[in-house]
C-alpha cells in the first residue's frame, strides 16, 4: 500500500472496542438474575427496544464471529454486536510469514493471477502500506497500497488530477482490498478503507492528493461499495483487464483528498457559479452588485476628470 515516511511504518490503530451500553444492560440483567429484583422502568424500555431491533433486522443474527448466533460479550440479551465492534478484531500490518495466507486469500478473491514476487514484496517492503484485519489471530481481510508519483502512473492515470498539479504530486493507488465471503457485510472492508484514508490524510502525508483503483466493469457489488464511499468514476478502461485469456473492461474510481481536485470541464463553472448564486438571497445579491457598480465608478472618476480637462485644454 502506501509508504510510511523513511521506511518505517508506524501502527495503525487498533478497532476493537466493546459497547458500553452493551457491557451496562449485561450487569443489569446478571444484578436481576441474582437478586430476582423486578425490571425498573428504564430496564423495561431497553429490554423492549432490544426486542424491537432483533425483530426489525433478524438477519443480523446469523452474522456474527464464528458462526454463532450471537456475540459472547452480549449472549442472552438478543444483541447483535457487529464483529467491527469486536474485541479479538484487530488491525496489523502483514509480515513474510503471511504469504501462504495471503496468496490463497486473493486467490479466492480476485480472478487475476499474482506472481509470487507481488505476494513477497507486499509483506516485506516499506513502500507498500499492507494492512490485515485480523479476528481470533486469523486474517479475515486486508488492503494493499502504494504512493506514487504523477510522472510514474501509467498513462491513462495521469489525467486523475487537474493540469495545475506538477508531476511530483503524489497519490496512492489500492492495489487490493478483500474480505472473506463469511465475514462480508460487517464492516471489515470500511474499516480498512478508512484506516487507509486516515492514513492519507494525516499530517505527514498532506502531498497525497488522491486515492484511486481501478476495477472491473461488472463487479457491481465493489463499484456501489467505492460509490458509496465518495469514489467518482474517473475514466472506462476498455480491454484493461487480461483474465484466463480473455480481455475485459475497467473503471477508474477516484477520491480526493488533501486539496486535489480533477480538471475542471464547463459544467463545473456552471455548478460553481449556480452554487454561488443560491447561496446569495436576492437583497444580497442586489446590494451586492450594487456596490461592485459604486466601486467602478469610484475608480473610473479620476479618469473621466482627467480626460474632460484634456479635452478642454487641446479645445482651448
Amino acid at each position: 500500500m502506501i509508504p510510511c515516511l523513511e521506511g518505517v511504518k508506524a501502527m495503525p490503530t487498533v478497532y476493537c472496542a466493546r459497547q458500553q451500553n452493551d457491557f451496562s444492560a449485561r450487569t443489569q440483567s446478571e444484578r436481576l438474575s441474582i437478586r430476582g429484583s423486578p425490571p425498573t422502568k428504564l430496564e423495561k424500555k431497553t429490554t423492549t427496544r432490544t426486542k424491537s431491533h432483533t425483530a426489525r433486522y433478524p438477519h443480523q443474527r446469523l452474522r456474527f464471529m464464528n458462526g454463532t448466533e450471537e456475540s459472547e460479550s452480549v449472549k442472552g440479551l438478543g444483541v447483535p454486536v457487529p464483529l467491527g465492534n469486536h474485541l479479538e478484531l484487530q488491525l496489523r500490518f502483514l509480515s513474510p510469514a503471511d504469504i501462504d495466507t495471503v496468496k490463497a486469500l486473493c486467490r479466492s478473491w480476485f480472478p487475476i493471477d499474482y506472481p509470487d514476487t507481488w505476494f513477497q514484496e507486499i509483506t516485506s517492503n516499506p513502500r507498500f502500506y499492507s494492512l490485515a484485519a485480523t479476528f481470533q489471530g486469523s486474517i479475515i481481510g486486508l488492503i494493499v497500497a502504494e504512493t506514487k508519483e504523477l510522472r510514474q502512473l501509467a498513462k491513462e492515470d495521469r489525467t486523475i488530477l487537474a493540469t495545475c498539479f506538477n508531476k511530483l504530486t503524489k497519490v496512492a493507488y489500492i492495489l487490493s482490498l478483500g474480505v472473506r465471503e463469511e465475514y462480508r457485510s460487517q464492516g471489515i472492508a470500511s474499516l480498512l478503507l478508512e484506516n487507509l484514508v486516515g492514513h492519507l490524510t494525516s499530517d505527514s502525508l498532506l502531498e497525497v492528493k488522491a486515492v484511486y483503483l481501478h476495477v472491473l466493469t461488472t463487479n457491481s457489488q465493489a463499484i456501489r461499495f467505492y460509490e458509496q464511499r465518495g469514489f467518482l468514476a474517473h475514466s472506462f478502461l476498455p480491454y484493461y483487464y487480461s483474465i484466463k485469456g480473455k480481455r475485459r473492461d475497467g473503471y477508474t474510481y477516484v477520491l480526493y483528498l488533501n486539496g486535489g481536485h480533477p480538471t475542471w470541464g464547463a459544467l463545473d463553472y456552471i455548478r460553481t457559479c449556480a452554487a454561488i448564486f443560491c447561496s446569495l438571497s436576492p437583497h444580497r445579491a442586489i446590494g451586492y452588485i450594487w456596490r461592485k457598480v459604486q466601486v467602478a465608478w469610484l475608480a473610473a472618476v479620476p479618469k473621466v476628470r482627467s480626460i474632460a480637462h484634456s479635452s478642454a485644454n487641446l479645445l482651448s
